[in-house]
């Protein structure tokens, strides 16, 4: 009763506060606690990427016919003694007949390159011999194995006309394209020869060099083709001392596609002028 007259004692109009449970109470506390940020790892940099090398892809005809000079002939493992069509001259598609050095294995799908040496080759300054040129001028490959020793094989590849007595040696697939290699010195050399000792040169053009490997030649090196500096007599100086130097004639760039000890083998990818057996070459930079 006295709890019921409390609450009627409240005068009318006045506002009334409604009381929460202390349950309510903490319901309504809210607590907001902050986690520390986790630690983010270490944003990936890219790696670096390599540098790309210059791929120099050779489409001449005549590339597959690059040729070497060695020191010594090369004898080979056989050579062409007969073929089934009559005529002098082969080329491909021709069926011949083969004979090869005693000891020499092959079998049905053996393939051989074609080849002919030239005399020696002499260095354009010194006449001193330097070796033997040795042009590759075809390719074949065995069809039939006899039993009594005859073998026979088809030309499948043909760079000029080929003749009897050609010969023979192991098979190397012709060169389709080079990576360019830059050099780690300065290498100074001269053009030697060329195929059938073509006298001007140009671009696509097969020459060789008096500098290899002992010299510091690699497979992929780029080198420029020059002419010396000239020298002259200045015609308005009264000093007939005085002379008048013009810069070297720059006349084309070349690649080297094969390395033998004292000489290596080169294309020509750019001609500016006729080049010559004798013009310099170095290193391009």
């Amino acid at each position: 009763k006295a709890k019921k007259a409390a609450i009627e004692a409240v005068p009318e109009g006045l506002p009334v506060e409604k009381l929460q449970k202390p349950e309510e109470q903490m319901k309504e506390v809210l607590v907001r606690v902050e986690e520390p940020a986790l630690p983010q790892p270490p944003e990936e940099k890219p790696a670096p990427q390599q540098p790309t090398h210059e791929i120099v892809k050779v489409s001449s005809p005549i590339m597959g016919r690059h040729g070497f000079i060695s020191v010594k002939d090369v004898e080979g493992d056989g050579m062409i003694i007969g073929s089934k069509a009559e005529g002098l001259l082969l080329s491909q598609g021709d069926i011949v007949y083969v004979a090869l050095r005693k000891g020499t294995a092959v079998k049905e799908g053996d393939k051989f390159n074609i080849f002919t040496t030239t005399d020696k080759v002499k260095h354009p300054v010194t006449e001193k011999p330097i070796g033997f040129l040795t042009d590759i001028i075809g390719a074949l490959e065995v069809t039939k194995v006899e039993k009594d020793g005859v073998i026979t094989a088809r030309i499948e590849k043909s760079y000029k006309e080929i003749s009897k007595g050609a010969r023979l040696k192991s098979y190397e697939p012709p060169i389709q394209e080079v990576m360019v290699k830059k050099t780690e010195k300065t290498v100074d050399g001269l053009v030697i020869a060329s195929i059938e000792d073509k006298v001007s040169l140009a671009e696509n053009d097969i020459v060789y060099l008096d500098k290899g490997k002992h010299g510091g030649l690699e497979v992929g090196n780029i080198m420029n083709i020059f002419r010396p500096i000239i020298k002259m007599h200045d015609p308005m100086s009264k000093d007939k001392k005085t002379t008048i130097t013009f810069p070297p004639i720059e006349l084309g760039r070349l690649i080297i596609i094969r390395v033998e000890d004292e000489t290596s083998t080169a294309f020509i990818t750019k001609s500016r002028q006729v080049i010559y057996r004798g013009d310099r070459v170095r290193t391009a930079e």
